[in-house]
């Protein structure tokens, strides 16, 4: 989805991290994320050996750049920095996977936030999709953080327009 209106600003850094521990809004256990994946071999990855932040923020970028947000060469420049909050799993037969995030554009010049909201979401994957559980909760996990991802961009043009 390329955006209609650009922000008037450049984009020259994207940082996705787990918030501090006095800023969550619910759990954030990345192990457990891990084991129900199915990716025990690696702390903090999807079976690829790449940090799930690192894949978030691989993720971020492509979003991002498909939907020529940002206008290149501007003269403001700023970061993205996205505190993921929450990270909760529930379910077997049906795996929900419940996302919440905190992303802040930050003007680099003066360290004050242009923006910052919170986006929460929902993924979710049946036994008719995947009948090992590994792959149920790598669907849920994925579909979660993607629709996370599409609110942020959402909001951001919405944003933009007031």
């Amino acid at each position: 989805m390329q955006s209609k209106r650009k922000f008037d600003a450049e984009l020259k850094t994207i940082t996705v991290k787990t918030a501090p521990t006095n800023q969550r809004t619910g759990d954030v256990n990345w192990f457990r994320v891990e084991n129900t994946i199915g990716d025990q071999f690696y702390q903090t990855s999807t079976g690829t050996g790449v940090p799930i932040t690192r894949q978030w923020e691989t993720a971020l970028n492509d979003a991002l750049s498909q939907s020529l947000i940002f206008r290149d060469n501007a003269q403001r420049k700023i970061s993205l920095i996205v505190e993921i909050q929450k990270v909760e799993m529930n379910g077997l037969a049906t795996v929900d996977y419940d996302i919440a995030a905190r992303y802040r554009l930050m003007d680099r010049e003066t360290g004050v936030d242009a923006y910052s909201k919170t986006i929460e979401s929902h993924g979710s994957a049946e036994t008719s999709e995947a009948f090992v559980g590994a792959v149920r909760a790598r669907l849920a996990f994925v579909r979660s953080v993607k629709t996370n991802i599409e609110q942020f961009l959402a909001d951001l043009q919405t944003a933009m327009l007031q």
